[in-house]
């Protein structure tokens, strides 16, 4: 229901500026000749976006060594839901980012009930959907998708699923490049746990896996 209200009050909100600055409002992407959106998906897929989006058409040119800076894991996912589905790429792109946002939440509500059983999450999830930067949730970027990585990886490191832990650990250390902090977390903690130094290890490379491949394929 968070989720829901905040997404339908953005496409309210954009559409309202794609009206007032009269722009087309449908769901047909353009831009005007001076780079402003002219349609309401357009709204959406601003600054960043282009960039994930020119990713997820057509990869990772030799000559594009700026691309590089966007990890691959958020534009393969809507180049897939493009291609399996009859959206286009910029709707294939607000979907995930939607979803994303929608794991996010759930898994910080999660989170907060395996800390404090006692609390039910609500307020954390209100808290999630309306702050200013949560914007960046609704849009063709990134962010949605780690914070969905990041907070499942968060619940499973509290209740001791170490595996599924750094397999997310590798997931998100492919969507962007702080990712790999998540395995130094995982690391830290089953050291500080003494878990066992092979076993350390092992998870330890395992949630680097996604920075490696990336890396080597650069």
């Amino acid at each position: 229901v968070v989720v829901s209200t905040r997404v339908v009050l953005g496409l309210g909100l954009a559409g309202f500026g794609v009206r007032i600055f009269g722009m087309d409002p449908t769901w047909r992407r353009g831009t005007s000749i001076d780079g402003s959106p002219t349609t309401l998906v357009d709204t959406f897929l601003r600054w960043d976006a282009d960039l994930f989006a020119k990713v997820g058409k057509v990869g990772y040119a030799a000559s594009d060594r700026d691309a590089t800076s966007f990890f691959p894991v958020y534009p393969q996912l809507c180049h897939a839901l493009a291609s399996l589905t009859p959206l286009t790429y910029e709707q294939a792109a607000l979907i995930v980012s939607w979803t994303g946002f929608f794991f996010a939440t759930w898994a910080l509500v999660a989170l907060v009930r395996t800390l404090w059983p006692e609390r039910d999450g609500a307020r954390a999830a209100v808290l999630l959907a309306w702050w200013p930067g949560s914007v960046f949730l609704l849009g063709g970027y990134s962010e949605a998708t780690f914070l969905a990585i990041a907070g499942w990886f968060c619940v499973a490191l509290v209740r001791g699923r170490l595996l599924p832990a750094a397999l997310l650990a590798a997931a998100a250390s492919g969507t962007r490049p702080e990712g790999v902090l998540l395995g130094a977390v995982l690391v830290g903690w089953l050291l500080w746990e003494r878990r066992g130094i092979v076993r350390t290890v092992v998870l330890g490379a395992v949630s680097a896996v996604g920075l490696a491949a990336f890396s080597a394929f650069c």
